[in-house]
């Protein structure tokens, strides 16, 4: 006869949630009824539907924040190289908003126990401060797609190499034969992910023996207005390096807008290489960050922790790639 949570229940006078929390190590359960609901299930002989996966693996996705739209696709090529790891490795993959009210603040990891999650990877934006460091505190396997700080604590994760990634666009810009360039973005100067790109950026200029330009951030219409394309060709600025997808397509549509001919006029190289980068007028020279591979490396660097590989720092940088299209004008004596 099969012995299940009702039999439990109906022994000790509970509700069956109660003795499925319970079961789980839920911390809303406490430590006396745990250990009651325990004990009478060992004595009836109640097997959980997990125990027959036993050797199974079982990790989480957990997405943070309120993703932007513009930032999706990004986040779905993640996750479809996680998905693909763990179904080879025959995994069990769960998926959980950190916004939501079962998993935001610090319940993030009560969820992820409560769901069987035994390791997580960490996806998306902005994340909870204290729901990570609940995590680090209780020693919870977990490790992030793009890099990420928490104040004493260092993090485990795997992310593009930004500051490459824009080294090579300033390169492929200066083999071109554009002296003079600004960096264009529509961010928060303080995000780390966009000090990657910038500090990237220079570097390029300094390997070639240029002045570094401006950096010019443009939040609204107004500031189109303030400093817009023409103005920099006066000031003699031949090419713009955009620091992402949104402030590349912004550019093109102010330059069409101020009769600006790209790449006649201005050349434009921007980051991230979202699909609709190749139907923009005109197409976009970018560069292609590596997220199906990003994701895929999180979920082998967790499954091979969860399978007693030491759990050493992992904070690994996966090399982008400049997809060279017609916005640069790299038709017109490209030399690399």
């Amino acid at each position: 006869m099969t012995v299940r949570m009702k039999d439990i229940a109906q022994r000790l006078g509970v509700s069956v949630s109660t003795v499925s929390l319970a079961l789980s190590g839920h911390t809303r359960i406490p430590e006396r009824t745990r250990r009651r609901v325990e004990k009478v299930a060992h004595e009836l002989g109640y097997r959980s539907p997990r125990s027959a996966r036993a050797t199974e693996l079982s990790i989480a996705i957990v997405l943070t924040g309120a993703a932007p739209a513009s930032m999706s696709y990004l986040y779905f090529e993640a996750m479809s190289g996680i998905i693909d790891e763990a179904s080879t490795a025959g995994a069990v993959l769960q998926v959980m908003q950190e916004t939501s009210a079962a998993s935001a603040g610090s319940g993030m990891l009560d969820a992820l126990k409560s769901n069987g999650a035994q390791g997580a990877i960490i996806v998306g934006g902005h994340f909870d401060p204290a729901a990570i460091s609940r995590l680090v505190e209780e020693d919870y396997p977990f490790i992030c797609v793009g890099k990420r700080e928490l104040p004493g604590a260092r993090l485990s994760w795997v992310a593009s190499d930004y500051v490459g990634g824009a080294q090579q666009a300033v390169k492929h810009l200066v083999n071109c034969g554009h002296q003079k360039t600004l960096v264009l973005s529509t961010s928060d100067q303080n995000q780390a992910w966009l000090k990657d790109r910038v500090l990237g950026y220079r570097l390029g200029l300094e390997d070639s023996d240029l002045c570094e330009g401006p950096h010019i951030t443009w939040h609204g219409v107004e500031d189109h207005l303030r400093s817009g394309p023409k103005d920099w060709l006066r000031d003699g600025i031949t090419a713009v390096f955009a620091i992402d997808h949104v402030a590349a397509a912004r550019l093109l549509t102010v330059c069409a807008n101020e009769g600006v001919r790209v790449p006649d006029d201005l050349a434009v190289v921007g980051f991230d290489d979202i699909p609709g980068a190749v139907h923009l007028n005109p197409p976009l020279t970018t560069v292609r960050q590596p997220m199906r591979e990003l994701g895929g490396t999180a979920a082998r660097t967790l499954l091979s922790w969860l399978r007693g590989a030491s759990r050493s720092l992992v904070q690994i940088r996966l090399q982008p790639e400049l997809i060279v299209r017609a916005s640069c004008g790299a038709n017109r004596g490209y030399r690399a």
